[in-house]
């Protein structure tokens, strides 16, 4: 049975909606900036100046719902998704990346119903990446001086959070940067897309958990 997840809870499980063949996930248009060049040829892309990568614009998911044979249940039915998700911004998670959920503003349309069936048209404005459900995380315990992660990354940026039992010092692209024991986050040291090797150098016994937000197109 395919369905939608909307805020933890199922279109069918829950409110015992069918959903039509078909729902939409649009493409996240790339944004871009061209100037042109007067009395040249082509345009000079800025696309990346500012941050050395491609942002993107929000994202359109569309799908219809069916109503269940017995209208006497269509209008409670539909006036509870109506307060659960119109207007909201909340977690959906589409049928064809059920390990993904989108995050975006949804707007419910109006029942629209005959003697025999009823439907309602359901879009939402949303983030353009997909979000891994399952935050990716790795662990491990110093044994020497320090400790050397290889850790891949999906397409979208991110900022990992370190957990770490005594002072460090971490490794990262080049750069150093010194840091108490605890959980905490450094602006210096942003994940892309691919493998991001971590070192972390800090006394023998420490242990070390590195967690971070995946995301896709």
């Amino acid at each position: 049975m395919r369905q939608i997840e909307i805020n933890g809870k199922w279109t069918f499980d829950d409110y015992g909606l069918l959903l039509a063949p078909d729902p939409e996930i649009g493409t996240a248009e790339p944004k871009t900036e061209l100037i042109d060049i007067p009395a040249g040829d082509g345009s000079l892309d800025i696309s990346e100046a500012l941050t050395g990568e491609i942002h993107y614009k929000d994202r359109e998911l569309k799908f219809d719902l069916l109503f269940p044979e017995d209208r006497t249940d269509w209008d409670a039915i539909y006036s509870t998704i109506l307060n659960a998700w119109h207007g909201r911004r909340l977690p959906i998670t589409m049928p064809q990346y059920p390990e993904y959920y989108f995050e975006g503003r949804l707007h419910v349309s109006r029942l629209e119903e005959d003697n025999s069936m009823a439907k309602v048209e359901v879009k939402a404005t949303v983030n353009p990446y997909r979000l891994k459900k399952e935050i990716t995380k790795v662990s491990g315990t110093v044994s020497g001086t320090s400790l050397v992660f290889e850790l891949f990354n999906q397409r979208m940026s991110t900022f990992p959070t370190f957990k770490i039992s005594a002072n460090c010092q971490i490794k990262f692209n080049g750069g150093t940067y010194a840091h108490s024991s605890g959980e905490f986050t450094l602006a210096e040291i942003l994940f892309t897309e691919g493998i991001n090797t971590v070192e972390i150098v800090v006394p023998s016994g420490t242990t070390v958990e590195i967690s971070y937000q995946e995301g896709a197109l």
